[in-house]
């Protein structure tokens, strides 16, 4: 102001000490070669303009690549070795039983709980590996394995709002095979319920840390696919309306608010399936009825090796029969010798054995061997038939370790590629929260 003597330069900001609060849009199995796809062929726009003010990259993400796998890892920095948590169904090496684990089995603190221990408060929606919801300080909503809605909210006082909106924890993916227009308006519908009970708690409540997770979009890349004839429309439709989320967000978030997108894996289109309990049993590890069920049937003693999905082997124990040793350096040259019997090409990219992988105290909970196949080969651990190779008219998508994709806005990282590992550390530098790297097992990419 005039004659006040005030002086501009007298002020010193320390700008990275402003930016305290983090946003992170997760988007559940979206590919970086996809979004690249489409922004360069004209869709996606507002994807496109956003992540050119900022760095956007390829990541690779942890195997087995599922999401209850993949977000725990993001949401804790360290492998399955550490956090114990290997797929949707666990074997508990000391009882050679299974159980599905949960949020509860995760053994290490998670991103909630580490700022929740920093006073920061923190706001969580829909993110796999969260049930049952942990006592952060601030909202937790779980994602799928809750099976309601009334188990799957911290604080309960929440629970009234969430029903307002309408919230569905997740959709009926079975919908996708037996009635595809409910499934797509589902898809739509409970879409449009987060988005708003988003809208409502970032509008209403204090936060630092604010988590929104889109499982939709891995839901619809299954059984949709964008360059499928039969898909491509109602495809481009529901991305388009993330699109469209994606600017009302970027525009709604305060410029010093930090904004993180992110997914856990890629996909691709599925070429075959491959029952890898049916080619175990033609090798005679194992010998199964049709339809064998392994939570009410259990793991038969005779068996020498047999496979949870997704292209996990697990040896059984020698003490459980006298015929069960297995040479796992042959099982190995076994697999390896898997081919397309259509083309003759190799299905498997890589076998990796446990201590390759996996470190940590829960190593011994990993899988002996873990299979990463070549892209388009789908590894599936039934027990409802005998073919090794089959098709399923429905399925167009999978899961790959490659692709996933990161992108933060305002900031210049320090790599052209990162891995999901990377994730925790980088949000704590990008929020000036100090952390203990020492168990860590990545690094801060800013």
């Amino acid at each position: 102001m005039k004659g006040s003597g005030f002086k501009y330069e007298h002020i010193r900001v320390n700008v990275a000490q402003l930016k305290k609060k983090l946003f992170v849009l997760g988007l559940d199995g979206v590919p970086y070669s996809l979004v690249k796809r489409l922004t360069e062929h004209d869709y996606l726009q507002n994807m496109r303009r956003i992540f050119e003010q900022g760095s956007f990259v390829r990541m690779t993400t942890v195997d087995p690549c599922v999401s209850s796998v993949a977000w725990t890892s993001f949401n804790t920095g360290v492998n399955p070795g550490k956090h114990s948590i290997f797929g949707f169904v666990d074997r508990d090496p000391r009882t050679n039983s299974l159980f599905v684990p949960t949020g509860a089995q995760i053994a290490v603190p998670t991103i909630p709980e580490l700022l929740s221990m920093r006073q920061k408060r923190v706001i969580t929606i829909n993110v796999p590996g969260t049930f049952p919801p942990k006592r952060v300080n601030g909202v937790q909503v779980s994602g799928f394995l809750a099976p309601t809605l009334d188990n799957a909210v911290y604080p309960l006082s929440y629970l009234p709002l969430l029903k307002k909106f309408n919230y569905v924890i997740d959709v009926d993916a079975s919908l996708a095979r037996t009635d595809r227009g409910r499934f797509l308006r589902d898809i739509d519908t409970s879409f449009e319920s987060r988005i708003s009970t988003a809208r409502h708690l970032l509008e209403k409540e204090d936060w630092d840390y604010f988590h929104l997770h889109i499982m939709n979009t891995d839901r619809i890349n299954h059984f949709l696919w964008d360059d499928h004839p039969e898909d491509r429309v109602e495809f481009i439709r529901f991305y388009e309306k993330v699109d469209l989320f994606l600017s009302c967000l970027n525009d709604r978030l305060d410029p010093m608010t930090e904004f993180i997108v992110l997914s856990d894996h890629g996909f691709c289109p599925v070429k075959r399936l491959i029952n890898l309990n049916a080619w175990l049993m033609q090798h005679s590890y194992l010998t199964y009825e049709i339809g064998h069920d392994l939570f009410s049937g259990g793991i038969d003693a005779r068996w020498r090796a047999y496979s949870l999905y997704p292209g996990r082997i697990y040896l059984n124990a020698p003490s459980a029969s006298p015929y069960n040793e297995v040479d796992i350096q042959g099982l190995m040259d076994q697999l390896y010798g898997l081919r397309d019997p259509e083309n003759k090409k190799r299905v498997l990219r890589k076998i990796y054995r446990k201590e390759e992988i996996f470190s940590g105290p829960y190593t011994e909970y990993a899988p002996d061997l873990l299979l990463v196949p070549e892209d388009g080969y789908e590894l599936k651990s039934n027990f409802d038939g005998t073919d090794i190779f089959y098709d399923d008219p429905y399925l167009r998508g999978m899961h790959t370790d490659h692709d996933a994709m990161f992108f933060i806005r305002g900031r210049r990282l320090n790599c052209n590629q990162m891995k999901i590992l990377d994730v925790l550390p980088t949000l704590f530098s990008v929020l000036n929260v100090p952390l203990d790297h020492a168990n860590l097992d990545g690094n801060s990419v800013v």
